[in-house]
């Protein structure tokens, strides 16, 4: 059972991509479709405070599980890792490693998968390296050195979403505080000073550090933080912190970027909800000592980026900065003298011709980033969906690269850019795709300049689902990703392998027929699938309706693989019931072929529809919704009939609000297992008679936390096993039919990161799970790891006199051994372990001896 907090938060983020069709898509599509999924649906808002307590059980239970303490979850699950290794995702931070002599180590951090670094960005193909897939959290947003000491640098997390401020911050993932190093990145620990506050009436620094936008040093090693509070001050390297705010300056001010210039001089730009978009600088960096030198703007902003030119300092410091609006861009301004004087410079465009847009767009709350050359003030770089060059302090833009370019060289939607030190033609740059490097963006000849894509290893891919072939020991799975389009992993099965994209964009939910794997199904936003025969993007079968924008962002669908028959929302806004477009996708001697069918369902009324499941009963199809309810029709025949008849077998009334994000079912469906994807709900329910009496498998006690539950699975081969695919990882329990389920973290291998999808093949208990932010993974169910169900240890033949021995059962130990010497003994069993007492007859009786080790666990066949 969850408990109810109130906090006040929005979520949103960008969804362009490289396509056309992307281009038509509203920026605020997925925040919608994230915020209906996630809010308490009583108060309408989103309590991250419940997430980040519940990472603090989580950790704590992947411990005890290391230390075979927990017995809930499903015994012998180990992850593998599966990539895809080269397609990488978004990048918000980035910085050449100062500690590096050569200049070629360099750190970067994904939105939610975490810190990594490789050692020489201008190699070929460098490999990037993980940091740690466990910290409290792995929403990376920036990074900084300490310019007094390099060896301490500092991290920041949590995604900006709008920019505007809230009560709980508008953040996409939301942030953890700054962790620091101060042996060059060697360990890492978070700043206990920095611990966000996401309760309800939280105030003060605890709320700032929700969102760090930006963090930077100056000389003296004084720590500058840009958060949703207003900027930030530490001196003594970060044990403490103070707000820098005072007359206009509030301290309510969202800061979106900081700047230490060469002099210690420190400028900020401010811009959200009803702030007006405002540029300050200090000379001694104190409470009061903020000037106003804001160019000239007409209305209030969403997001301001500054930029310094790092071979000026002091009354010449030539500085840039950039305002967003809704519509693009408010001012973009230069100043040659500190910000007394402003000059208004030409704003770039996505490619050119009098048509071209903004290269914000309407993103520029999300993507923008600017970057002065090292050695030359007038050399620039502007990064908004696409990007631009100018060599004349932005009088014109050499380089225009419009979405053909950015698809061939240069991943959209820009976010992070770091010059080499000491090499100024060189730079690296973070988008949605990834990082790229440059040899010569700064080079004032060069028409244009190459952009090489450097991610190998870098697995941060934001997946919303996943599919795999069903043959046995097969490596082949594909998934939808967030502006990463759908993908493909060809590779062997449990390794990590590269992937290839079949069609671009936002991808949603894939499917691979489990009878004939040629047939392959993805899909982009709303009601809109693709087919590709063998995962061949060369031959694409399109069969999207008119109405291709019903549905939703990430559409409702499923696929019957005996009759080869895609299921899917096309409910429109209009309708009066609902509808779901019928598929039926088949072969001839001329290729694929597809004959849609548009079904209705009465006897409900319209529905929003947040879930299709077809059941285990030929004809069967489940519907759950947004707000709650699950209805069952049967009979399904799209060939023959169009009209179909809802019967609801879960009433949001009874059972109350929630987002249903998956149905599972088992034993002709009659088992089945119901989530919802809200906060302060109850969010598993379980029922054996088709849904005639639910319960709930989430109350207080029980061990779920109170986080988003995004998907369900059913062991088809033992179904008292169930797993859960969580806002925080995955979680699952041995035995979902008694009393207390007993949920356990089961993340050990895999990471803190969200995850979006389960699936499931029976020919090897194959399992894999989509994560937002760490890619694809994959394991194996009912492993034994050699356990039988008892274990006889008898004397003498299993006495121990030295070494390390561990003896496991999924149910009982007897022993009567003797342990001895110097032996280390561990026993784990998961009902019993009888160690056998002296029956005074001279029989076999147990002993562990003064001296040795031993343990002895109930938490079954665990590694």
């Amino acid at each position: 059972m969850k408990n109810l907090y109130l906090i006040t938060i929005l979520i949103i983020t960008n969804t362009l991509s490289i396509f056309a069709q992307e281009k038509k898509e509203k920026p605020g599509e997925r925040m919608s479709y994230e915020y209906e999924f996630v809010r308490d649906p009583k108060t309408g808002i989103v309590p991250r405070d419940e997430l980040e307590n519940s990472r603090k059980i989580m950790l704590k239970m992947i411990k005890a599980m290391k230390a075979q303490r927990v017995s809930g979850a499903i015994p012998n699950i180990e992850w593998k890792e599966r990539g895809p290794n080269n397609v990488a995702g978004r990048v918000r931070a980035l910085l050449f490693d100062p500690n590096d002599s050569n200049k070629l180590k360099v750190w970067a951090g994904g939105v939610s998968g975490g810190l990594w670094y490789n050692n020489d960005i201008t190699s070929t193909n460098p490999v990037w390296n993980k940091v740690d897939d466990f910290w409290d959290n792995i929403a990376i947003t920036c990074i900084a050195y300490d310019k007094s000491n390099p060896m301490i640098m500092y991290v920041g997390t949590g995604e900006i979403g709008s920019g505007q401020v809230g009560n709980a911050g508008e953040s996409a993932t939301g942030g953890g505080g700054i962790w620091k190093t101060t042996n060059g990145g060697t360990t890492w620990s978070k700043l206990p000073s920095t611990t966000p506050d996401y309760g309800a009436g939280a105030s003060g620094n605890s709320v700032s550090f929700r969102i760090i936008n930006r963090i930077e040093t100056n000389s003296n090693g004084h720590v500058f933080a840009a958060t949703m509070q207003g900027v930030l001050r530490s001196t003594d390297g970060g044990a403490s912190w103070t707000n820098l705010a005072s007359g206009d300056l509030q301290s309510n001010h969202f800061v979106n970027d900081v700047e230490v210039g060469s002099d210690d001089i420190v400028y900020i730009g401010v811009g959200g909800g009803n702030t007006y978009s405002d540029v300050y600088k200090s000379s001694n960096s104190s409470v009061g000592s903020w000037v106003k030198i804001t160019p000239t703007y007409s209305e209030t902003a969403t997001r301001t980026e500054i930029a310094l030119a790092p071979s000026t300092s002091g009354s010449s410091q030539v500085l840039y900065a950039i305002s967003i609006n809704g519509n693009g861009t408010d001012y973009f301004s230069k100043s040659s003298d500190a910000g007394l004087n402003w000059t208004t410079i030409n704003e770039p465009k996505q490619g050119t011709g009098a048509g071209a847009a903004s290269f914000v767009g309407q993103q520029g709350f999300y993507d923008l980033i600017l970057g002065v050359k090292e050695n030359d003030p007038n050399v620039i770089y502007a990064g908004g969906i696409t990007s631009a060059i100018s060599i004349d302090g932005g009088t014109s833009w050499k380089n225009q690269f419009d979405y053909n370019f950015h698809e061939n060289n240069f991943f959209v939607d820009q976010h992070g850019f770091a010059r080499r030190p000491g090499f100024p033609n060189e730079a690296i740059f973070s988008n949605d795709g990834g990082v790229y490097y440059s040899t010569d963006w700064g080079n004032t000849s060069v028409t244009t300049p190459t952009f090489s894509k450097k991610v190998n290893g870098l697995n941060i891919t934001q997946f919303y689902s996943v599919a795999i072939k069903g043959a046995s020991g097969d490596g082949y799975i594909m998934g939808g990703a967030q502006d990463n389009g759908n993908q493909i992993i060809t590779g062997p099965y449990a390794t990590i392998g590269n992937a290839y994209e079949v069609q671009a964009g936002d991808g949603g939910l894939n499917f691979i027929d489990q009878d004939n794997p040629a047939i392959q199904i993805v899909s982009y936003t709303h009601n809109s699938y693709t087919m590709y025969e063998n995962g061949d993007k060369t031959k694409p079968v399109q069969f999207t309706p008119n109405g291709s924008n019903n549905g939703t962002f990430i559409n409702a669908a499923d696929y019957d693989s005996q009759n080869n028959i895609l299921y899917a929302n096309n409910t429109a806004s209009s309708d009066s019931d609902v509808k779901i477009m019928a598929y039926t996708i088949g072969n001839d001697a001329s290729g694929y072929f597809t004959n849609n069918a548009t079904l209705s369902f009465t006897g409900a009324g319209r529905l929003d529809v947040s879930f299709i499941r077809l059941g285990k009963v030929a004809g069967t199809i489940f519907l759950g919704t947004k707000n709650g309810d699950v209805f069952k029709a049967t009979g399904i025949n799209p060939g023959s009939t169009s009209s179909y008849s809802l019967v609801k077998i879960m009433d949001k009334s009874t059972f109350g609000e929630g987002f249903i994000s998956s149905i599972s079912t088992e034993d002709s469906d009659n088992l089945i297992v119901v989530t919802k994807g809200n906060y302060n709900i109850k969010s598993v329910y379980f029922t054996t008679d088709g849904g005639s009496n639910w319960i709930s498998k989430d109350e207080t006690g029980y061990g779920l936390p109170n986080i988003p539950v995004r998907y369900s699975l059913i062991n088809p081969s033992d179904t008292k096993q169930v797993l859960l695919a969580t806002e925080l990882g995955v979680w699952s329990t041995s035995d979902i039919t008694v009393a207390n389920p007993e949920w356990s973290a089961t993340n050990e291998k895999l990471a803190n990161v969200r995850c979006d999808m389960l699936t499931y093949r029976p020919s090897d208990n194959t399992v894999a799970v989509a994560t937002h932010g760490r890619g694809f993974f994959t394991a194996q169910l009912n492993q034994s790891n050699g356990c039988s169900n008892t274990l006889v240890l008898i004397n003498p033949s299993n006495n121990i006199s030295s070494g390390t021995e561990t003896f496991r059962a999924e149910e009982t130990i007897t022993a009567s051994n003797i342990v001895s010497g110097n032996a280390n003994v561990t026993m784990t069993a998961g009902k019993s372990i009888l160690l056998k007492p002296s029956d005074n007859s001279g029989g076999s009786t147990f002993e562990a001896s003064s001296g040795t080790v031993f343990h002895a666990y109930i938490s079954g066949c665990q590694n």
